[in-house]
């Protein structure tokens, strides 16, 4: 007669089976994909929340679109726009690479796994578009409109619009904000604890930009001891014409529209 399992050795692989079904998924789909969509090299990140699959479609400009797809057992499906075209898709997972097939037509993309982590630098994909993108984006900027949409769906100016503050975006990754913003602000402050001229031209000078993804981190150029913030704080931006959009990556954040100084 075969000796009976241990009660702990049976317990402990109902455990594994149960982990595989309830976070195989989560391990193996989410990540950052590459490949080429309808001819062009685009970029997937996979996000799993709960029963969905939340995901971002980027092309090599950085132009992004936001789709849904419901997971299956093998991969998801959902709703992607490809070429300004709404398409049904759906999609599995083959070894380390995503398979993505539209309905309509049967087409098949391959997409590979280039990274388990979200927070990956798209730089390393698109090293030319990157460098576009930071040079458009450096030299003077004006800011033109701060805004934020109320509960109501209201706009609610912000008390920086229509100063035509500047913000220079130097190409050695310095940030320089608008020193009138800072004498501005003290006007309800004690004059006491304002700052002199010295101390404000120190703090509009005191930050670095780099570009991450989508958004631009504005960061401490020298690490402040003890300081919780070091690690600064991003906006997404986007540019429209001549115009410069930051939006903040906090829910009801602001909105900040900029022109490029001639």
């Amino acid at each position: 007669m075969k000796a009976s399992k241990p009660l702990i050795l049976i317990f402990a692989c109902i455990a594994v089976y149960f982990f595989q079904i309830s976070f195989g998924l989560a391990q193996t789909i989410q990540g950052v994909y590459s490949g080429n969509i309808v001819g062009q090299l685009s970029v997937i990140t996979l996000e799993q929340k709960g029963e969905m699959v939340y995901g971002q479609l980027y092309d090599k400009q950085m132009n992004k679109s936001e789709f849904f797809g419901a997971k299956e057992k093998t991969g998801f499906r959902g709703v992607m726009e490809i070429s300004g075209v709404e398409e049904e898709i759906y999609a599995r997972i083959e070894k380390s690479a995503l398979l993505l097939t539209v309905k309509s037509s049967g087409e098949v993309f391959t997409m590979d796994l280039v990274s388990k982590n979200l927070a990956y630098d798209f730089s390393k994909l698109f090293p030319e578009q990157f460098d576009d993108i930071k040079n458009k984006l450096t030299g003077v900027w004006i800011l033109k409109e701060l805004y934020k949409i109320d509960e109501n769906g209201e706009k609610v100016m912000g008390e920086m619009t229509g100063k035509d503050y500047m913000f220079a975006y130097m190409p050695d990754g310095k940030y320089v904000a608008d020193i009138r913003g800072f004498r501005d602000a003290q006007r309800e402050i004690p004059a006491e604890y304002r700052m002199s001229g010295s101390e404000m031209f120190e703090a509009a000078n005191m930050l670095s930009w780099r570009i991450i993804n989508d958004k631009i981190n504005f960061y401490p150029t020298k690490p402040i001891p003890g300081f919780s913030g070091n690690d600064g704080f991003s906006s997404y931006f986007e540019f429209k014409g001549n115009e410069l959009i930051l939006k903040s990556d906090m829910p009801n954040g602001w909105t900040e529209h900029y022109v490029k100084k001639d």
